[in-house]
């Protein structure tokens, strides 16, 4: 493979495992949801999604929390540390988009699609904690205990998983995959 062409994923798409069909997933984020509610008990909280992978976690879990009467923002915060592979660099890149005013003093969710080494995360949460928020959580669909690196504390956790690729739901490899409804593991 040439380093200037990125690889093609489809067809290992087309093989993959599915590991959570779309009722699975639905499952995970009302439980998550359930969790926020209990917790917050009807006070409102700013959920920052962390882009791009987060983004189907982040619309559903603002619809269940809708639902369930728990008031919400939404915000959005950038990091990447795969780039077009499907290992962590290790050195995440992190771009907080989120308006600090909307931060500052408030019950802040982070919301991410998958825990993995735990080194963007840990990066994320770092910079985040500098805007002085009331409290600040962290909801995960996804956790790959196997694989962490440095500790990490997830709040609300959709489920663990074991030390696969992941794709779907958000999740992409090289940007391909991310519209499936459900999430596969490509090996």
């Amino acid at each position: 493979m040439s380093p200037e062409r990125k690889p093609d994923y489809r067809e290992q798409i087309r093989k993959a495992e599915v590991l959570y069909n779309p009722e699975q997933i639905t499952g995970m984020v009302s439980n998550v949801a359930q969790d926020i509610k209990a917790d917050y008990n009807g006070e409102g909280v700013v959920l920052v999604g962390v882009l791009k992978g987060a983004y189907m976690f982040l619309g559903d879990l603002s619809r269940e929390l809708h639902r369930n009467g728990v008031p919400h923002i939404i915000d959005f915060a950038q990091a990447s540390s795969y780039g077009d592979g499907t290992e962590s660099s290790g050195d995440p890149i992190i771009r907080l988009g989120v308006d600090p005013k909307r931060i500052v003093g408030k019950k802040v969710i982070v919301v991410e699609d998958i825990v993995d080494t735990g080194h963007t995360i840990q990066k994320l949460m770092r910079d985040m904690e500098e805007l002085n928020p009331d409290s600040l959580k962290l909801a995960a669909l996804l956790s790959k205990p196997d694989r962490r690196e440095v500790d990490v504390q997830i709040d609300y956790l959709g489920d663990e998983i074991e030390d696969r690729f992941v794709i779907g739901y958000g999740l992409d490899a090289g940007e391909e995959g991310r519209e499936l409804p459900y999430i596969v593991a490509i090996d």
